[in-house]
This record gives C-alpha cells, sequence and structure tokens, in this order.
C-alpha cells in the first residue's frame, strides 16, 4: 500500500511526450501502461515479458485494452458501493466534489441542492454518487433502498465557523453578502440569528439532521459512514482508498473555493475577535466533543471494510520498480502516454495540464477511464466487425493468428477442422456451432478451416473473410520443408526420406495438399469459377504474402487494426537456405513443373490482383 502521508516520488520520464504507436516496447513503457490501463504496474515478470513481446505502443495498447484484466477491473470499479456524500459547508466539500466528478465522471454523480426534491431522476442506476449541502435524514430517505455508504468531512468548529464567516462576506453573489459583508465576526454571530443558526453545532445537524451529539452517535453506529477531518485529508483520503478502492489522491492536490491567504491575521484584529471565538466554542461544546472524539477518521462501514481489505494492497503490486505506483504524480509525459494507451491519439496542451492538476496517476487515470472518450473508444474496439480468419498453411497464419490474438486478446478463438488437439474446439459445417453465443463471445474466430467447413449460421451473418494467399510454387516448397522438418507433423515419417519430386509423385495424400488448395481453402472446391463467385458473393480481404505490409496497412486502414512491422509477428521461421537446398535435389525441375501445371488456376488467381484484394464494403444478398 502506498503511503501517501509521504510526498510521492516523481516516476522517470520516458523519452519523449511525442509518442510513436510504432515506437517500440520497453520495460518503462510496458510498467507505465499497465499502471494507466489497469491500475498497477505488471505483477510478474512473466506478465512484464508478454508485454514486451507486443513490439510496438500501438500492440500493447491493444492488447491491454482488449485483456480480461481490464474486463475485471472495469467491472470491479462499477461494483463500487453506492457513496452518499453529506457535504458540510466551509469543510473541503468543493474539493471532494471534484475529485468524485472525476473518479465517476459527472453523469454519474448527482448533486443535490438544499432542498432535496424526490426525482425519478436520481433513482437510475447509473448514478454511483449522490450528495451535496444535504442533512443525513433527507439523504437517507432518497437513498436508503441503495445501502449507501455516507461520507462527509468535518472540520474543527471554530476554524469552519472562521472561514464560513469569511466566504459570507466576500462572495458578493451570496445571498447573506449584504447583511454581513460590513460586520465583524463578533457582530455576526450575536447580532444575525441566521448566522448564529449555521454556526451552532451545524456540522452534527448535517451528519444526523438534528444538533443533538447522541443521535448522531446512533446513526452512525446504524449506518455505514467514513467520515474524515479536513486538518487529516490525507488519511481520509487514504481511508476511501482502502475502504472503497478509490484512487490515490494527496494533500498537494489542487483545491478549488481556497480563501485569500491573510484572512485569518484580518479578522483576528477585529474588535472583541476573542469574544466572538468564545461565544462559538460554547456553541459548539457539543460538536468539539465529536471533533476530539476521534483522530483523523470515523468509519462504521465494517462490510465495504472487508471487502476492500480482501484486495488491499494490490494495487500497486507488481515486478517495476517502487518508485512508480497510483500514488506517483504525473509527468506531462505520463499524461500524454496515457492519451495514447486509452484513446489512440495524442493529448492537446490543456488536456495535459488537466491531467497534471488530477495530482497522481491514480485519479488521472479514473478520471480518463470515466470520460465520455474512453467510453466512445471503447464501444468502437467492441463492434469492430466480426472476422473470419481462413488460415492457408504456410501462408504466415502463425504470424498473424499471434497478431490477431495480441489485438483481441480473449475475444479470439482458433479452430480445428478435424480432432480435437490441445482442447481446440473443431468446426465443421456438420458440427454442433451455436453462431449467437459466438459472436456475443468473440469478435474474430478462424484457423485451417475450409471455406465449405464454415457454418452457414455463421456466414449468413456476412462475417469480413481474412486470408493471405501465396506464390503456388513458394507455397509448395515451404509446405514440404515444414512438413519434414517439424518433429510430430503425422506426415513427416512418410515425406522425410521422399525427395520433392517423390512425395508429388508417390504421396498421393501430400500431391492433394499442393493441388489448388489455396483455392479450396478460400471457396471449398478446386474450381476457380467457384472461387470468383464465392468471392463476388461475400465480403473478403485477401493479401499476399510476398506484400504483407501491404495486407497490415489494409487491415488497418479498413478495419482499425493496428499497425505493426510484419518481422516483429513472424513465428515459423525456415532455415534460411532450405530452398536452396531442396533445389539441389534429383528431378527438383520436373518437381516445379509439376506443381506448376497443377496449380495453373491458381496462378491465375495469384496474378490477378496486386498486393491486396478487398471487398468488404459490398453487401451480400
Amino acid at each position: 500500500m502506498a503511503d501517501t502521508s509521504k510526498t510521492p516520488s516523481r516516476p522517470a520520464k520516458p523519452d519523449s511526450s511525442n509518442f510513436d504507436p510504432n515506437m517500440p516496447t520497453t520495460r518503462e513503457i510496458v510498467e507505465l501502461s499497465h499502471l494507466l490501463v489497469l491500475g498497477r504496474t505488471p505483477r510478474t515478470e512473466h506478465q512484464m515479458t508478454k508485454s514486451l513481446a507486443c513490439g510496438t505502443l500501438s500492440m500493447l495498447r491493444e492488447s491491454l485494452l482488449s485483456s480480461k484484466a481490464l474486463d475485471v477491473e472495469l467491472k470491479r470499479l462499477a461494483k463500487r458501493p453506492f457513496v452518499v456524500f453529506i457535504h458540510i459547508p466551509k469543510a473541503a466539500g468543493t474539493f471532494l466534489k471534484f475529485y468524485f466528478n472525476s473518479v465517476y465522471g459527472p453523469d454519474r454523480c448527482a448533486w443535490l441542492s438544499k432542498k432535496l426534491i424526490v426525482s425519478d431522476a436520481l433513482k437510475p442506476s447509473q448514478y454511483l454518487v449522490a450528495g451535496g449541502h444535504t442533512p443525513f435524514d433527507a439523504a437517507f430517505q432518497q437513498f436508503k433502498d441503495r445501502n449507501p455508504v455516507f461520507i462527509s468531512v468535518v472540520r474543527h468548529p471554530i476554524a469552519r465557523a472562521v472561514s464560513y464567516y469569511n466566504f459570507l462576506r466576500t462572495q458578493t453573489d451570496h445571498p447573506s453578502h449584504d447583511r454581513l459583508h460590513e460586520m465583524t465576526l463578533f457582530q455576526a454571530i450575536t447580532t444575525d440569528k441566521k448566522f448564529r443558526n449555521q454556526c451552532d453545532r451545524d456540522q452534527i445537524r448535517f451528519l444526523s439532521g438534528t444538533k443533538d451529539l447522541e443521535t448522531l452517535k446512533e446513526i452512525v453506529e446504524a449506518n455505514s459512514f467514513i467520515i474524515g477531518k479536513q486538518e487529516r485529508l490525507d488519511d481520509f483520503m487514504l481511508a476511501l482508498h482502502e475502504q472503497l478502492r478509490l484512487p490515490i489522491v494527496t494533500s498537494d492536490f489542487r483545491r478549488s473555493n481556497a480563501a485569500a491567504p491573510g484572512y485569518l491575521a484580518e479578522i483576528a484584529a477585529q474588535p472583541r475577535y476573542e469574544e466572538a471565538i468564545d461565544l462559538i466554542a460554547q456553541l459548539n461544546k457539543d460538536e468539539l466533543e465529536l471533533y476530539n472524539s476521534f483522530d483523523s477518521v470515523w468509519t462504521s462501514a465494517p462490510r465495504h471494510h472487508r471487502l476492500a481489505q480482501k484486495n488491499s494492497g494490490k494495487i500497486a503490486s507488481g515486478v517495476g520498480p517502487s518508485h512508480i505506483g497510483p500514488a506517483s504524480r504525473p509527468t506531462p509525459e505520463i499524461v500524454a502516454l496515457a492519451h495514447h494507451i486509452l484513446f489512440d491519439r495524442p493529448a492537446t496542451k490543456p488536456q495535459i495540464t488537466k491531467g497534471l492538476k488530477c495530482g497522481t496517476i491514480s485519479l488521472m487515470r479514473e478520471t480518463l477511464l470515466n470520460s465520455a472518450e474512453f467510453e466512445e473508444s471503447s464501444k468502437k474496439l467492441a463492434n469492430r466487425p466480426f472476422l473470419f480468419f481462413i488460415h492457408i498453411p504456410k501462408t504466415a497464419g502463425g504470424s498473424l493468428r499471434k497478431y490477431f490474438k495480441t489485438v483481441f486478446g480473449p475475444r479470439c478463438q482458433w479452430y480445428l477442422r478435424n480432432q480435437n488437439v490441445e482442447d481446440r474446439p473443431v468446426m465443421r459445417s456438420d458440427a454442433p456451432f451455436d453462431v449467437e453465443r459466438h459472436l456475443a463471445k468473440y469478435r474474430i474466430t478462424g484457423g485451417h478451416i475450409q471455406f465449405d467447413d464454415i457454418p452457414s449460421a455463421l456466414i449468413e451473418k456476412t462475417p469480413i473473410l481474412v486470408s493471405v494467399i501465396r506464390n503456388p510454387v513458394q507455397r509448395v516448397l515451404s509446405y514440404y520443408n515444414y512438413v519434414r522438418t517439424e518433429e510430430g507433423h503425422p506426415a513427416r515419417e512418410r515425406i522425410l526420406q521422399l525427395t520433392l519430386f517423390e512425395a508429388l509423385t508417390k504421396d498421393k495424400r501430400f500431391a492433394a495438399q499442393c493441388d489448388r488448395s489455396q483455392i479450396r481453402f478460400l471457396c471449398g472446391t478446386t474450381d476457380l469459377g467457384t472461387l470468383k463467385r464465392t468471392l463476388e458473393d461475400h465480403r473478403f480481404i485477401i493479401g499476399k504474402q510476398e506484400f504483407m505490409d501491404d495486407f497490415m496497412e489494409t487491415l488497418h486502414k479498413e478495419l482499425g487494426l493496428p499497425r505493426i512491422p510484419v518481422h516483429s509477428t513472424q513465428v515459423h521461421k525456415s532455415a534460411p537456405d532450405y530452398v536452396a537446398q531442396i533445389a539441389a535435389q534429383p528431378n527438383y525441375d520436373e518437381a516445379i513443373q509439376i506443381i506448376s501445371a497443377q496449380n495453373a488456376d491458381e496462378f491465375t488467381f495469384y496474378n490477378s490482383f496486386g498486393a491486396v484484394r478487398s471487398n468488404r464494403f459490398c453487401s451480400p444478398d
């Protein structure tokens, strides 16, 4: 748990606030990105290594925003207890309202007037905090069905009365200004009944609805309360963090409604000042007893306290350096990184300033997570069109699976066509498939699945079919080498001792895999005419392995997927000289002629378009 009683140290700065989405990931970028998205640095070295393997800032962003950890974190934030903030005048209330607006978002906060009117507008569950200058009795009647936690801050009664007097006489738009602005404190407390009443156990009245201290004690013990002191505000904010999992913020956080620094000395120089103070003290004997009855925080929220303690201490834990944590102060570079990670755009100067004013990374993060822009950004990611990846063997599919898994995280599912291996599900046209459940859970699916094995119910949902093809001869050479060198491949024992020519002429199963296999994957048959009709009737984005940069750029422009250097995703890397080794085999030229003849139609299709073929904007019947 971070110690907010000490001034938090500043984390080391990233190299620049001008973040490039394709900039390489570093340990520091990973630590800060995890902290900004998940509220903590990576917990294990495995998590650190996995995030570093994303390669670029853009891919790291996609990985974090699509992670189960973020889903859990957002659900955790949404399950915070309903808070009712009893705002006692001149007791840090304006600061706390700004804090709650930052934490929950303004549209989740219902700030009430003194004359509380029960309204249907305040009943929907969209509100997570409510309050204002509203005494407990009125707030309790309004919100008792929501099992609220009541939050408030008190202040030393004399200091509060003096501050309130100064506020009324200096705020020209306040209704009491004209009555009090020429009065001394003594005159105000002795001649103005309304002011005197507001200085007489008013904090007890706000907290209980009466001015009776015993009634207040009974109410606090019967309900969930967290009451702090303005003079010990850091302890109060730490209590909110520990008991309700609210973000950390420290006393140097910029406060609103601060009075002019010299007002106390000016009021103390007034005639009969000491008598005024004695009168205020006499009026507030019970309130002084209340104030002195606890050190810094008075709490009676055991259920919420236990819930928070179960998770206490986990927020800042991880493998990152100790100087980076939720209580660390944001720098301009960290604010800029937060906007890139959460919104995929640079921060403006006013946004940098606003982020710095939050005071801690924790509060800045919550402010951004509760923003309309983050909600819109999340919807945009969630509503990406559903994709089906037809993985043709030896066409960069392993690399693309890794890319898609990073981008879509748990919303990505790969299938097998035949037997169930490694607990992966099977997809065939005759296999059971719950399309509605699948679409609700995933945003991309696929595997070594031919078009005719995709369930018709899924095809009817008009997915965008994504695939990559390759020069037919080069694909066969790569496939032959893969089968021979991949231990555990079912065809390895049959092909290992055969030359390419022998494999094509003696092994019928291998030869079938080399005969217009790419056409068969894309349409279910080896007929070029069927392929053309299939491509016309459905939405496809097809790239070429030889032009992967163009293919990845198309995915970025048309689907909003992140750019990434192709080399950083390569999975199955063959020995660099395998083609030369195969070319030295007997009857190599005859083998190439066989492949070319078998795949004449496939060459026709391969040469029919440039780097990428896309008709994803078509409207299938």
